[in-house]
């Protein structure tokens, strides 16, 4: 009976385990820096997600230099119009609190969410709370959009794009899923095999 639970327990870590990742953006490493004000963030535009549409985690990068001491909370919210070009945040979705000064000099500072769900084709924005203001400002890594850009995503400071479209903040968004339903069947027919193979 041992045995057959510890079977059991396998299969089903082998189901949860084969959850699918989705990186839906990456502009990292960073090759600039910026000193964001108020009301700043970046907009991206999921496509098709599938099954891999629940956010797992987004990776910032620190600035070049000019670190300070504040931890900021990663915030996604809607964009209310749904023009990624416009600063237009509307509803919160999730929110994420890092440990470490997102202001490190040149370090990647992961937020892990608790795998909300994004849909398909819509407008994003990532924002930070420095601990009692949304859409704070802070030191960002950026990426030149000429070398690596975030598709119909707009980086903004103060509520305008100062940098011309040319830069994107330079950070990584990963999705997750679960299995489908197939893919469950096979896994649960593969333990079902198991368990009558070890009886004969």
């Amino acid at each position: 009976m041992k045995l057959k639970y510890k079977i059991a327990t396998l299969a089903a870590a082998s189901v949860l385990n084969a959850n699918a990742t989705t990186v839906i953006v990456d502009t990292t490493p960073a090759n600039n820096q910026a000193n964001l004000s108020s009301a700043a963030g970046q907009t991206f535009t999921t496509a098709t997600l599938g099954t891999d549409n629940l956010l797992s985690s987004v990776d910032v990068m620190g600035p070049q230099g000019g670190a300070t001491a504040t931890v900021y909370t990663a915030e996604i919210w809607t964009d209310t119009d749904g023009d990624f070009a416009t600063w237009d945040p509307g509803v919160l979705v999730a929110a994420s609190t890092n440990s470490i000064a997102i202001d490190t000099v040149n370090t990647l500072h992961t937020f892990d969410f608790s795998n909300p769900s994004l849909s398909d084709s819509t407008v994003y924005v990532v924002s930070f709370n420095d601990g009692g203001t949304n859409h704070a400002g802070f030191r960002s890594g950026l990426t030149n959009e000429a070398a690596d850009t975030i598709a119909d995503g707009a980086l903004f400071s103060a509520g305008t794009q100062p940098f011309g479209g040319a830069f994107d903040m330079s950070m990584q968004i990963t999705t997750t899923g679960i299995p489908e339903p197939s893919s469950l069947a096979l896994l649960g027919l593969a333990g079902l095999g198991i368990l009558r193979r070890r009886r004969k």
